[in-house]
């Protein structure tokens, strides 16, 4: 899904931008994403294999977003939350990697993928598309950038709150719940009235 959302979405808003695709890139993170998955169903594979193939996969994403990305999208909200959302990513395939090597918790890297990936590429797509299927500028307001920011914060504290700092790990997970609800909030305030209301172009729904 990443692979055809970001190149596009990101050509279709800065103006002149091309992205680079690897067909070895492509090939190589199915192969990746197989492997990891069939690891993790096996109890047979080392920790430190599956480790190894966690890096790889970050490595190729990493890859991936390279070929995507312009300085531009640093203007565009609802771009730039997508391309952290890849980050994230990339970022928890690392970091499931190295627990994999007892050089971090399993459970803040996996926070990572979960919190970090999941929730802040699920939140800007949610902005992007509510706003696009019902005959709006793709622009987002104050409130909702304040979400997209929100929601990044509480996948750091998430993380590496936890990680580094395991003495106040109640509070960091408590600080990361309060920020997460504040996100969705903001975006369920700035975007349910679009949804409940009729495209503002005229066109069907």
């Amino acid at each position: 899904v990443g692979g055809r959302v970001m190149p596009f979405f990101t050509q279709n808003v800065v103006p002149g931008f091309k992205p680079k695709r690897y067909a070895w890139v492509e090939t190589l993170t199915f192969v990746g994403l197989g492997l990891v998955a069939a690891g993790e169903a096996s109890a047979l594979v080392p920790a430190a294999a599956l480790g190894a193939l966690w890096l790889s996969v970050a490595s190729l994403q990493a890859i991936r977003l390279g070929g995507w990305f312009d300085r531009r999208v640093f203007k565009i909200p609802v771009l730039w939350v997508l391309h952290l959302g890849y980050a994230w990513l990339a970022l928890g395939a690392a970091l499931v990697g190295l627990s994999g090597f007892g050089a971090f918790p399993g459970s803040s890297a996996l926070h990572a993928l979960t919190a970090g990936a999941i929730g802040v590429f699920t939140l800007g797509m949610m902005a992007r598309v509510t706003r696009g299927h019902t005959g709006r500028p793709i622009d987002v307001d104050r409130p909702v950038v304040a979400a997209f920011v929100a929601a990044n914060v509480a996948a750091l504290m998430r993380v590496f709150g936890t990680a580094w700092f395991a003495s106040g790990y109640a509070m960091w997970v408590d600080l990361s719940s309060t920020l997460w609800v504040i996100a969705f909030a903001l975006f369920a305030y700035a975007h349910v009235p679009m949804l409940l209301r009729m495209r503002i172009d005229g066109r069907p729904g």
